[in-house]
């Protein structure tokens, strides 16, 4: 616990032109062919030097000033979101930050947090980060025969950025770099979605709830606000859920939906997009089924469908797919060749 609460100094890394360039290149890499074609995009790659170094003399010189957020819905398949947008100058200074930030954050991470951090998450390569085997792995250890499901409600709406600031100045020392980071932060009472390092300010809010619960010897699987925690029995299982939801409230100004203890192996369970059943096997939900064959013919949407696969027995639902896409094809050149020769 001593090395995560030793402060770190990133001062180093924030006032350097060539890693504002280098964010500036990474903001441009995740941005779409008709995003490029922006004018504010287009004056900022034109010439990256000149834009990074005149940004920096104004961070260095403390004249810099965060432009105003452009705010607008995103439609989910659960509800609206409110997204919110900075000018893209301003996106490339934010992506200074977070690689700043980044690894300051992971060093507060524990090895049960799998989303939001760099390498972690459902389709990980590494089986050590690859969320699917560690709940596989949770669920058949011995003594884990009752479980408990937590979902904080409405999770990015509710991070408050006075928790967030409170946070970063514990694990940051540089009084400087905490001003530039306050006037980005603080720019709004809640966590900006939009923002480059939104999701690595979720996994630093809702990191010493996992520690905290890591401290009192419980086994648990944690992926942005759903948590996933196994007991011996089933009072064990009620003292974990009621621990969470105390400090989630107390410390962090979270709240927990209401859930359920249930037995592990009384049926299959629903986990971050996926459906694990007591005989070991891993199945995708019927959402992403359908999300997946409407987006098998589209490249750019199949590479984490693809990764999803991956990780489950979807071995049957690839070759259904496969034979109907062969099936669909081959009657479509009999119709274009019947079409043919009856003209």
């Amino acid at each position: 616990m001593g090395r995560r609460n030793k402060k770190k100094s990133i001062r180093s890394y924030i006032y350097d032109v060539g890693n504002l360039m280098d964010a500036c290149d990474t903001s441009y890499r995740g941005k779409s062919q008709r995003q490029r074609a922006k004018r504010e995009v287009c004056q900022v790659m034109d010439d990256t030097l000149a834009f990074s170094q005149a940004k920096m003399d104004e961070i260095k010189g403390g004249t810099y000033r965060v432009g105003d957020y452009r705010h607008f819905p995103l439609k989910d398949r659960k509800k609206v979101r409110p997204i919110s947008v900075l000018p893209y100058g301003d996106r490339c200074v934010q992506n200074l930050y977070k690689g700043g930030i980044e690894p300051v954050i992971v060093n507060q991470a524990t090895d049960d947090m799998c989303a939001g951090l760099p390498g972690r998450g459902v389709t990980s390569s590494n089986a050590r980060w690859c969320l699917v085997r560690k709940v596989c792995r949770m669920i058949r250890r011995e003594g884990a025969v009752w479980m408990w499901q937590g979902d904080i409600s409405k999770f990015y709406d509710s991070i408050r950025n006075v928790i967030v600031m409170r946070e970063l100045e514990r694990i940051i020392s540089d009084k400087e770099v905490l001003s530039l980071l306050r006037e980005h932060v603080m720019k709004q009472k809640e966590l900006a979605i939009g923002d480059p390092f939104s999701h690595l300010i979720a996994s630093l809010v809702i990191a010493p709830l996992v520690r905290h619960l890591k401290a009192n010897g419980v086994m648990l699987v944690n992926y942005a606000d759903d948590f996933l925690c196994v007991a011996p029995t089933k009072e064990k299982a009620h003292r974990i859920r009621q621990m969470a939801e105390q400090y989630a409230v107390t410390h962090l100004r979270l709240k927990f939906k209401p859930s359920q203890v249930r037995r592990i192996d009384a049926a299959p369970f629903r986990f971050c997009g996926y459906v694990f059943h007591p005989n070991g096997k891993v199945f995708i939900t019927s959402d992403t089924k359908r999300k997946y064959v409407r987006a098998r013919h589209k490249s750019r949407s199949l590479a984490s469908y693809n990764g999803l696969l991956l990780c489950c027995n979807s071995r049957h639902l690839r070759k259904k797919v496969e034979c109907s896409d062969n099936n669909r094809k081959h009657h479509g050149k009999e119709t274009n060749a019947l079409c043919r020769k009856t003209a």
